[in-house]
């Protein structure tokens, strides 16, 4: 939920319709579910790009209204840190809009190094439907789904020949088509 606040005129009134629009979300999440939380200890697991505003109001609706004990809120790069067993680390999230580069040193995320890029999924996508336009295929009859099922097939970026394919829909693509595209978008640093 990212509401649009240039439709409030004062950073007050948005506040105020935030708080009531998250307390209506949590009771129906807890109350309705059936959950108490009643001196229950609560842990938020949250995406780097969070607004510190809800936090602020998530904190305080959950202690004050919900009548919770605590309310941890990690960041995700650090729980994939701890995960992976490691102290320190560079998560690197490939989503659909953006991708976003965090470092994690001594258990501490350090946000004022948080990198965010426009190489992402939506944008892999393009590039491989003109890569397979250029090739001749008909990018038409390729759906999205199947072009992601192709991704998926990869095994590594490494082709070891120009005759290698890979299923994409009812075509065989060479691999090479995908493994250049995704060096090129992901691992070009020009």
């Amino acid at each position: 939920f990212f509401p649009d606040t240039l439709i409030y005129e004062d950073l007050s009134l948005f506040l105020q319709s935030l708080k009531i629009h998250l307390r209506k979300v949590l009771n129906k999440i807890f109350y309705k579910c059936g959950i108490s939380t009643i001196n229950s200890k609560l842990i938020l697991v949250q995406n780097s790009t969070f607004p510190k505003v809800y936090n602020k109001l998530l904190t305080e609706i959950l202690i004050n209204d919900l009548l919770m004990r605590a309310v941890v809120i990690l960041p995700t790069p650090l729980m994939v840190s701890i995960a992976s067993g490691s102290s320190f680390a560079l998560i690197i999230d490939i989503g659909w809009s953006f991708t976003t580069v965090v470092p994690v040193f001594d258990y501490r995320v350090l946000d004022n190094l948080l990198t965010f890029t426009n190489r992402a999924g939506s944008r892999l996508h393009y590039e491989l439907l003109s890569e397979l336009r250029e090739e001749g295929f008909d990018i038409e009859s390729i759906s999205f789904r199947e072009l992601e099922n192709a991704i998926s097939l990869l095994d590594s970026l490494v082709c070891t020949s120009n005759d290698e394919l890979i299923a994409c829909g009812r075509f065989l693509v060479r691999k090479k088509i995908f493994t250049d595209a995704i060096e090129k978008l992901y691992l070009s640093f020009d």
